[in-house]
């Protein structure tokens, strides 16, 4: 960072852009076609998603949104269709919530929630 000039958290966040996004997605970052914002929220998505969305010719922080509004929501929807039975719904709500506490963010978030609705199924 020193020699580029590049402060060293902005460094950090696009190798950690660079470990999540799909290539596509990195690339059209790196040619200025996808903004930094927009890229953070298209890392959040599965890669498949990911390659979807960037195939589009204009990618824009609102259609974004919506996709990981809808992949998210997807994942809730999961959560409450395939619930174990009652005796392994602890123990499951328990191994959910402290996977999600190596995580951060949106996937923190969603993981929390998922462990409640496992609780709340008993």
């Amino acid at each position: 960072h020193e020699r580029t000039g590049i402060p060293l958290q902005k460094v950090r966040g696009l190798i950690r852009l660079q470990k999540t996004l799909v290539p596509e997605a990195f690339n059209r970052l790196k040619s200025g076609e996808l903004a930094e914002s927009t890229a953070k929220r298209v890392a959040r998505l599965p890669d498949a998603e990911q390659k979807r969305v960037v195939s589009e010719e204009r990618v824009t922080k609102k259609d974004v949104d919506a996709v990981v509004r809808h992949h998210e929501q997807n994942m809730l929807d999961v959560a409450k269709i395939v619930t174990p039975s009652i005796d392994a719904s602890a123990d499951l709500a328990a191994q959910v919530d402290a996977f999600a506490q190596k995580l951060s963010g949106k996937k923190r978030q969603v993981l929390i929630d998922a462990a409640e609705i496992i609780r709340k199924a008993k």
